[in-house]
């Protein structure tokens, strides 16, 4: 759900909430543990649909979550548009779910970005945009372990800085 306020000719605000249900895709809303239910996991499982890519397969186990964004548009004079935005959300791992997601580490909850469009001749753009997501810790217990005082702890980290430009054109 979103919302824009035009708060003068040249400035535009953004609202934007966004509920992702990972819980209702398997890949990803499943726990690692249910592989363990797998007979080809080697601890006594029967549920062939436990298996990597069954109904019930093993996913990256991630929580649901909601996502708050707020922006800005901002032109000024004929030729130059401004834009920025934060955004949040909660990581949607749970510690209990580290070892699979090695392969997917979504341990970033802020981003933050700015940009600008110059368009000097009608038709004719060059974008450029810049994002930065600080840093993001979770740790937990290595999945795969065997009796609990040889567990593991699994400690994942993630930042972000990025930067694209554009050049487009009609004809």
């Amino acid at each position: 759900m979103g919302l824009t306020l035009k708060a003068t000719d040249n400035v535009a605000l953004n609202f934007d909430i966004e509920h992702i249900w990972y819980s209702d895709v398997g890949a990803v809303g499943n726990p690692i543990q249910n592989v363990f239910a797998c007979p080809s996991a080697g601890q006594g499982g029967t549920l062939f649909e436990n298996c990597l890519g069954g109904d019930n397969g093993a996913g990256f186990g991630w929580d649901d979550m909601t996502v708050y964004k707020a922006g800005m548009r901002w032109k000024t004079g004929e030729d130059w548009t401004w834009r920025f935005g934060y955004s949040y959300g909660e990581q949607p791992i749970p510690s209990s779910q580290m070892t699979f997601n090695i392969l997917a580490p979504a341990t970033i909850e802020s981003h933050i970005t700015a940009g600008f469009t110059l368009e000097r001749t009608p038709g004719r753009q060059f974008n450029m945009s810049f994002l930065y997501a600080p840093n993001k810790k979770i740790s937990g217990p290595q999945n795969f372990d065997g009796p609990p005082n040889l567990a593991q702890t699994v400690t994942m980290e993630m930042y972000q800085w990025e930067m694209e430009a554009s050049y487009s054109w009609r004809f």
